[in-house]
């Protein structure tokens, strides 16, 4: 991931992080990312 995101910052681009669990939260704050505002998401299932 952090080398995702200094590749980003090289070519210029913002290297934003979605957080959909917990992990993903924490794993984003250990980057340096900060906590900006919840949102609902909603994940479609294919299975029948």
């Amino acid at each position: 991931a952090a080398t995702l995101i200094l590749e980003c910052i090289r070519r210029g681009l913002y290297p934003s992080w979605d957080a959909a669990n917990r992990e993903s939260l924490s794993l984003a704050q250990k980057l340096g990312y900060h906590f900006h505002r919840e949102y609902k998401a909603y994940r479609v299932s294919t299975s029948v």
